[in-house]
């Protein structure tokens, strides 16, 4: 299949590609007893819950805890290990790719277009018969505009260039090949890709992993108008409350419906866990207070009888163990090896060009001890390449820094793989490289300090 070009055969955009349904709410996914089990380990088990049109549910949980596989159980890309997942008839389901590697030689906006192939198609068979590439036989035609009037394909090329435009590529690039932009870019040409294609369940996994603020914003509030079924995997917790109506939470080996936003879920889950735990304690309590009437009395013949009706009400009283939660939390300490300087940083007039482009242009700044700078930005303003040129990855076209008296600084890039991908060399080994003034031992309490406790 062939990349073209089909902007001239679109009409001005008319609304947002996503659907506009009532009020009413449908079961469109139903999960069914379904459980999922990886080298002999539950992530979730006899699950039973229905997904709804005009729900925007958030999908959290630990890392390693399943959402991402949920999502590829629904997208049918993964099987469950039982159970199974049912559809209302005819429902859709849009599911962000990452792999770009088959539209790398495609044009930007044609690759976005791909989300509703259909229209696409029939955009290409017409584009294709007016350029005189293919004969269209009166029936053959008709299909196609059938086909573009169903699902509004006429206005498929401004849609897909305002969705492109609104996730931060600009109008001019849309027909530049794909493998012209960086990775972070190319996948967001697929999540355009995802959202032009109108589906009746939209399943994203982090799809804020590669935007700026800007970018980000934008997609908030496309997302909320969004009018089918939206089930969101992210980290981004202030993102979840602007987005998702409800929370599916992944822990306990099952996925729990919060029908409410994230706050709403936190205080939720910890009330519950609260709740449980004071039966449980009660129920110990009860148990202790009928063991020690036990102990005390079942030598006396008096009371022999009663003693004994204790046990039996003892056997009687069960209580469920509370299961641990999947959730950790890194425990990270970084103590300073030594104090620096007041002045930390002096920057003077630095300039960054690339060719003719001019990034950074007479920045100057002075930063003292105790200070936390955000450097915020659209992407491709200069904010990493700064950072590049303090740690002395890129050359300053001009200008001057200094780091103050004392300081060391430590550097975490866009990238943290690039100094690993140079070596072949083992974690320790590496890491023994790096610090040859430290012993070796060292490295295990300091990884001992980074272990997860949990939480909940």
């Amino acid at each position: 299949m062939a990349p073209c070009g089909l902007c001239s055969l679109a009409l001005p955009p008319k609304t947002s590609g996503f659907n506009q349904g009532g009020p009413k709410t449908v079961s469109l996914l139903a999960l069914n007893q379904l459980e999922k089990t990886i080298a002999g380990r539950v992530l979730f088990k006899k699950v039973q819950l229905p997904l709804e049109s005009g729900k925007r549910y958030g999908l959290v949980g630990a890392n390693g805890s399943g959402k991402s596989t949920l999502l590829r159980i629904l997208a049918g890309q993964e099987e469950a290990s039982s159970g199974d997942v049912t559809s209302r008839s005819g429902t859709t389901i849009g599911f962000l790719e990452q792999d770009f590697s088959p539209w790398l030689e495609w044009p930007i906006l044609d690759v976005a277009m791909t989300g509703q192939p259909e229209a696409f198609e029939a955009l290409r068979a017409l584009d294709s018969a007016e350029h005189g590439d293919q004969q269209l036989d009166e029936a053959a035609y008709a299909k196609h505009q059938d086909v573009l009037a169903s699902t509004d394909g006429y206005t498929l090329a401004p849609r897909a260039a305002q969705i492109l435009e609104g996730l931060g590529i600009p109008a001019q690039d849309h027909n530049n090949a794909l493998h012209t932009l960086s990775g972070g870019y190319r996948l967001r040409v697929l999540l355009a890709k995802t959202l032009i294609g109108n589906p009746d369940v939209l399943l994203l996994d982090e799809p804020t992993n590669h935007l700026d603020l800007m970018a980000i914003h934008w997609l908030e509030n496309f997302l909320s108008q969004y009018r089918g079924c939206l089930l969101l995997v992210s980290h981004d917790h202030t993102f979840l409350l602007r987005v998702c109506s409800d929370t599916l939470d992944v822990d306990y080996e099952t996925i729990t419906h919060y029908p409410g936003d994230y706050n709403y879920f936190l205080s939720r889950k910890a009330g519950d866990r609260e709740t449980r735990e004071k039966e449980i304690a009660k129920r110990e309590k009860e148990i202790a207070h009928r063991e020690a009437f036990i102990s005390r009395f079942k030598a006396k013949a008096s009371k022999a009888r009663q003693a004994q009706s204790r046990v039996k009400q003892v056997e009687k009283i069960k209580i469920e163990p509370l299961p641990q939660s999947s959730r950790r939390a890194p425990n990270f300490s970084f103590a300073a090896g030594h104090t620096s300087g007041k002045e930390i940083l002096r920057v003077k007039n630095l300039c960054k060009s690339f060719n003719d482009k001019s990034v950074i242009q007479d920045l100057s700044i002075q930063l003292r001890r105790g200070t936390r700078l955000a450097v915020v930005g659209p992407n491709g303003v200069g904010k990493s390449t700064f950072i590049n040129c303090l740690v002395n990855e890129l050359e300053p076209s001009a200008g001057s820094f200094e780091w103050g008296h004392n300081v060391q600084w430590g550097h975490y890039s866009q990238d943290p793989l690039k100094a690993l991908k140079k070596s072949a060399d083992n974690l320790l080994d590496w890491l023994w490289q790096k610090w040859q003034t430290k012993v070796k031992p060292w490295c295990a309490p300091f990884w001992a300090k980074c272990f997860f406790h949990r939480m909940m």
